[in-house]
């Protein structure tokens, strides 16, 4: 769906309204691509943010248990931070968002 994803997993994306460009969401940067599928998205009412699953083990450092876990990434900011990691919760980590 765009020109740089090439490692051949699922991805999140987000079609801008205005302009209607195609943004993949489930990166670190640019050049920095998932090593793993992420998938389960959940849009804020607003559109200004996404939840979703991945099992990319390079978004964090701190993820060393290669389970699922949740990000968001922020559309205004065009950044991406870990809201759940497998493991650190009772009943798992679920990509929700609101607002």
């Amino acid at each position: 769906m765009v020109p740089a994803d090439t490692n051949l997993k699922s991805d999140v994306f987000v079609r801008t309204i205005v302009g209607r460009n195609v943004v993949r969401v489930s990166v670190v940067s640019p050049t920095l691509e998932g090593n793993g599928a992420s998938t389960e998205p959940s849009l804020s009412d607003n559109a200004s943010r996404v939840a979703f699953t991945s099992a990319a083990t390079n978004f964090s450092f701190a993820d060393t248990n290669s389970a699922l876990d949740v990000f968001a990434a922020d559309l205004c900011l065009a950044s991406m931070v870990t809201y759940c990691t497998a493991g650190t919760t009772v009943h798992g980590c679920v990509p929700s968002i609101t607002g």
